[in-house]
């Protein structure tokens, strides 16, 4: 696949960044650092058509909540063996639907996440967050809005596309540099 690396000026996280695709810096997440000094960065990382797809934030500040999650099905996953978190736990990039508690209906979210992704049921990975042992926590997630699928059998259509192709290339090529 074609593509640039993309890295975050402080030179700690990078991803390839399919041909066209645009990452475009924005406001980190506003969270208490308690003193510790971290690198905070976020990107909104928009596809070839201009349609944002996905966000990644590094230097959050964690505080370890673990959220369950029922009813998850997982469509498609990869182990990232280059990515080493605090943790010792593998970090995996994962396709899954799970329930919208707020909205209705499911969800259809592609992310990086720890731990061995269970394919139907209960869930209870760290909502997308991954430890590190510096810089804290980064998060990169996709939640796909009302351009993406609808229902299982359009999530399972999607993944036959270049826009899931893409996107999923981009997060298995995710890497933490070190420190």
């Amino acid at each position: 696949m074609a593509g640039s690396v993309f890295t975050t000026p402080d030179g700690i996280y990078s991803f390839l960044l399919p041909t066209g695709w645009v990452a475009a810096a924005v406001e980190p997440l506003d969270l208490p650092t308690y003193g510790v000094e971290l690198s905070a960065s976020a990107y909104v990382i928009s596809d070839a058509s201009g349609q944002p797809i996905a966000r990644f934030d590094g230097g959050v500040p964690g505080d370890g909540a673990d959220i369950p999650s029922p009813d998850h099905l997982v469509f498609d996953s990869e182990l990232l063996p280059q990515v080493k978190p605090e943790s010792d736990l593998p970090v995996y990039f994962v396709f899954e639907s799970l329930p919208d508690y707020e909205e209705g209906g499911r969800l259809y979210q592609a992310r990086l996440q720890t731990g061995e992704p269970a394919f139907e049921g209960m869930s209870s990975q760290m909502a997308g967050k991954v430890f590190m042992e510096h810089n804290s926590v980064f998060i990169f997630t996709s939640t796909l809005d009302e351009a993406g699928p609808a229902s299982e059998e359009e999530a399972r259509q999607w993944m036959d596309t270049e826009q899931y192709s893409q996107l999923r290339a981009m997060f298995v090529s995710f890497t933490v540099n070190p420190a």
